[in-house]
């Protein structure tokens, strides 16, 4: 915790700090810490594009929906990672998987089916090796 506030570092330095410990609080007692944390690295200028953006705000939601069972807040964190060109499709992927994930715990079947099928379609195109099993077992799963 200390090293987040090291001058030396930049700030993107920072926020890939923070996203780090935060990652780790997100399935301890210590969620709460980790989501201030998050919100303080929200101030900490970085590329839009960057993995240490996306992974700010996917942390965020997940604590939102996962820990704190705020669905609504969770979709509202991730429908931001939306308006921005350029993001990874990996990202994309995980982006559309936390928002179908929201809108299913909302009750909301057809719209997180079309989350899924968008999660898939993103996953389709990273061009390294990665399991993107999820998306189809969601699918298969709501179409039930």
């Amino acid at each position: 915790k200390d090293m987040i506030e090291d001058e030396m570092l930049k700030e993107p330095q920072q926020r890939q700090l923070i996203n780090l410990l935060a990652g780790q609080y997100l399935w301890s007692p210590k969620y709460e810490e980790g989501l201030a944390l998050l919100k303080q690295a929200q101030n900490l200028t970085c590329p839009k594009t960057s993995n240490e953006y996306f992974r700010t705000y996917y942390y965020m939601a997940e604590i939102y929906l996962s820990r704190k069972n705020q669905p609504e807040t969770a979709l509202e964190v991730m429908n931001n990672m939306l308006n921005i060109t350029g993001i990874h499709p990996a990202n994309l992927y995980q982006t559309y998987m936390v928002i179908g994930a929201c809108n299913e715990k909302l009750g909301k079947k057809d719209a997180a089916l079309e989350n899924y099928k968008q999660a898939r379609d993103y996953g389709k195109k990273v061009t390294y090796k990665s399991d993107f099993s999820g998306a189809d077992k969601a699918i298969e799963r709501l179409s039930k």
